[in-house]
């Protein structure tokens, strides 16, 4: 239901939306005020139609009333004429019909005042009809006359009972009865002065319906007329004494002319009362509705006054809200987020204040954030630039000692795969030489068998020539003997003597010769001895050289394989190298990959912060925290510590919004605190909502910053306020071993209790600083 009366009201909505609010307040107040206006219109012309009605009625009664005073005086003039035929002396016909004339004159000015009217037209045809004299006018007519103008003004058409009756009573049933009374009267006066009883019932009668109609009258809550006792009792009278005196004498006749008259009279009069009654009343009606009408037109016109009051004061007002509130969203615009907006309204407007109010100090918040973010962004890329750049360096001098190393790398590989191959040459020949060795070997070993058989030779040689020896010693003694015998035989004996000499001679010289010859054979066998020592010592330095040959081969085929190992491994490592070259090439270019980002970081942060510079913001920022700080360690520099926290303590110069210079010592007590004198003098460790952990930690980090010399710290604070704990950064510069100085920001972060981190170098770390101005730009962008 809800969506089809938005859908229906959708094209209205279209067309106010381009409408001034002005437009469309007044709108609302004409839509307001159209029930009322619709009321005043309706009540207007009820109670106009009301008056209309009235005043139509008051000429109508007018009217009759003059038509009915003609009648009456037609009427006294017939009976001043019934009296005079009577012989009544006091009888004044002329009297009464010149009274006649005089209010048929002035009926004639009604009808010439109302020509436009139905009765008027009528009138002037019956009065051609009857001529210039009055005694042409007929009652009957005249009360046609009545009738007809009671109905052209809605005399018989009014709805009030009370009104029916007046009107019942002024227009038909008094002058009727008068008439009657007139008619029977005046047929009495010309007869014998008797009365038909039928005429009189009739009379009584009618005199019983308009009591019947003056009772009604006072049913319906109207004070009963004052002549309508003695109208009713004189025709009462009349009647009485119209019934006691058929054919009486003349005094009776005179008595019922007098009764008459009397009688007549009072129904003139209780006419004439009807009459006034009745305008009374229709005055008062019109008086009444007009009272009405200019009530509710006054109450309507005070309705609307008052609604036009509260409209201009509540358009105006909403207007100036509205212009004070566009004002502040143009500042904001403006980028003047520093500006508190304040309503005094509760309102929508007063609600949309204090919502821009709280957007207007997170925006401030965020964007000081930003701005801090950016700062701190911007001074991690260009150290993060510089570190890439040494680290790009370090890199370039790495890939090129890799490739000095793929070069000794190659030169091992050349220098193993020709130790292999001179391996390999040197397992050839030591394996040439092992077996020359052992051919070597073999061979001694034959030799050593020959000197040994030489030995043995040589000692069987030994043992022949002790054999000559022995001989040739017997032989020297069979020639001794032969001598000494041939000597015995003298001459005889002489030639054996002298062969005996020859082969002593002889004996002797195979002596000598086998002393010689054992002498040599001795040498030799000494010879032979130390040459088979010897053969054998070389022998077995020969199979000690075997097993050391043996063993070089061994040692020299490991060798080779490890040389072809090596040379594999070497492969491996001359790719490793190259991998690592590949990869250094490849991290140098991510170093200038990194550079390149870390400038375009820098220049993004720059531009961000450009971009946020000219907005006024609520919180100090990054930058402006550092230029506080800046300036106060120039002026320690100039004037000195002590001077400076004199200063720092007397004004206010050193503090920017919610920023302030302070000074603290390595303890934590306070020396200084601009704009901030209670701080004077108190520990950190004694601050309101300061839990231990939050001292420990803001200190501890701190003092680290002071040590590197300056630098960028994040803790968590409390906010003086409100009591909470706040997420903050601090710029710390340490003044000697002592004092250190600083100035701390709010960050719209979420506070991390007992938790403080110290950025080196006066910078925050990059995923510190990207995440917090990735979170910044989040929050902003929600």
């Amino acid at each position: 239901m809800n969506h089809r009366l938005e859908t229906m009201a959708r094209p209205f909505m279209r067309v106010l939306a381009r409408w001034p609010l002005r437009a469309k307040q007044w709108l609302g107040a004409a839509l307001a005020a159209a029930p009322f206006v619709v009321l005043l219109v309706l009540v207007v012309l009820d109670r106009g139609q009301v008056i209309i009605q009235a005043r139509g009625e008051l000429a109508g009664i007018q009217v009759t009333g003059t038509v009915a005073t003609l009648d009456f005086e037609l009427q006294a003039a017939r009976l001043a004429q019934a009296r005079a035929q009577a012989g009544d002396a006091n009888a004044a016909a002329d009297v009464a019909r010149r009274r006649a004339t005089e209010v048929m004159a002035r009926v004639d000015a009604l009808a010439q005042a109302s020509r436009s009217s139905g009765w008027a037209a009528w009138w002037q045809a019956e009065r051609q009809r009857s001529g210039a004299d009055v005694a042409g006018l007929s009652s009957r007519r005249l009360q046609a006359l009545t009738a007809l103008v009671a109905e052209g003004s809605g005399l018989l058409v009014d709805p009030r009972p009370s009104t029916q009756s007046l009107v019942s009573m002024q227009v038909d049933q008094v002058t009727s009865l008068a008439e009657d009374l007139v008619s029977v009267q005046v047929d009495a006066a010309a007869g014998a002065g008797t009365v038909e009883p039928a005429r009189l019932q009739a009379l009584e009668d009618h005199l019983v319906m308009l009591r019947a109609r003056h009772d009604a009258l006072q049913r319906a809550g109207e004070e009963g007329l004052a002549s309508w006792g003695r109208a009713r009792e004189r025709m009462q009278q009349w009647l009485d004494q119209a019934r006691r005196a058929p054919g009486a004498a003349d005094t009776d006749r005179s008595r019922m002319l007098t009764l008459a008259d009397q009688a007549h009279a009072g129904l003139v009069q209780l006419h004439a009362e009807a009459g006034d009654r009745l305008a009374q009343r229709l005055s008062e009606r019109a008086r009444g509705a007009a009272v009405v009408v200019a009530a509710v037109v006054l109450a309507c016109l005070a309705v609307g006054l008052g609604l036009a009051v509260a409209v201009h004061s509540m358009v105006s007002g909403y207007l100036r809200a509205l212009r004070l509130l566009g004002n502040d969203i143009e500042a904001l615009a403006g980028g003047d987020l520093s500006r508190y907006i304040t309503s005094m309204r509760h309102d929508e407007i007063g609600r949309i204040g204090c919502s821009l109010e709280r957007m207007s100090a997170q925006l401030s918040a965020m964007v000081a954030e930003v701005r801090s973010s950016a700062v701190r962004v911007g001074q991690a890329g260009q150290s993060m630039g510089e570190d890439g750049q040494a680290l790009a360096n370090r890199t370039e001098q790495q890939a090129a000692e890799l490739r000095l190393s793929l070069a000794t790398v190659d030169r091992l590989g050349e220098a193993s795969r020709s130790t292999a191959r001179t391996a390999e040459a040197l397992d050839d020949l030591t394996t040439t030489l092992r077996e020359r060795i052992e051919a070597g070997s073999t061979a001694m070993s034959d030799a050593v068998e020959s000197v040994q058989a030489l030995e043995l030779s040589a000692r069987r040689v030994a043992e022949v020539n002790g054999v000559i020896d022995d001989i040739a010693f017997q032989t020297n003694l069979l020639a001794l003997n032969a001598s000494v015998e041939a000597a015995r035989a003298g001459e005889a004996g002489k030639g054996f003597a002298v062969v005996a000499s020859e082969v002593r001679q002889l004996a002797q010289r195979c002596s000598d010769a086998a002393a010689e010859v054992r002498t040599l054979i001795d040498q030799s066998n000494r010879q032979v001895a130390e040459s088979s020592n010897r053969i054998q010592t070389t022998h077995g330095a020969l199979a000690s050289v075997t097993g050391i040959v043996n063993e070089v081969s061994l040692r020299l085929r490991s060798l080779a394989d490890t040389s072809v190992q090596q040379d594999t491994h070497l492969d491996e490592v001359r790719q490793h190298v190259q991998g690592l070259d590949r990869i250094t090439q490849e991290n140098a270019e991510s170093v200038g990959k990194s550079g390149f980002a870390s400038q375009a970081l820098v220049e993004q942060a720059a531009a961000l912060r450009k971009a946020v510079a000219s907005m006024k913001l609520r919180q100090v920022t990054a930058d402006e925290a550092r230029e506080l700080v800046e300036r106060a360690m120039a002026r320690v520099e100039a004037v000195g510590v002590d001077a400076a926290l004199q200063e720092f303590n007397d004004g206010v110069s050193y503090v920017d919004r919610d920023a302030f210079v302070y000074v603290l010592d390595r303890s934590g007590v306070c020396h200084a605190a601009a704009g901030q004198e209670a701080l004077l003098g108190q520990s950190v460790y004694d601050r309101p909502g300061w839990t231990f952990a939050m001292a420990e930690h803001f200190m501890k980090a701190a003092q680290a910053a002071a040590a590197r010399g300056q630098g960028w710290i994040d803790y968590t604070g409390c906010d003086p306020s409100s009591g909470e704990p706040v997420a903050k950064s601090g710029y710390i510069v340490g003044l000697n071993a002592e004092l250190f100085l600083g100035a701390a920001i709010h960050r719209n972060a979420e506070p991390t209790l007992g938790v403080s981190t110290a950025a080196p170098n006066g910078a925050a770390t990059a995923d510190e600083g990207a995440d917090s101005l990735l979170g910044a730009l989040a929050e902003a962008g929600t």
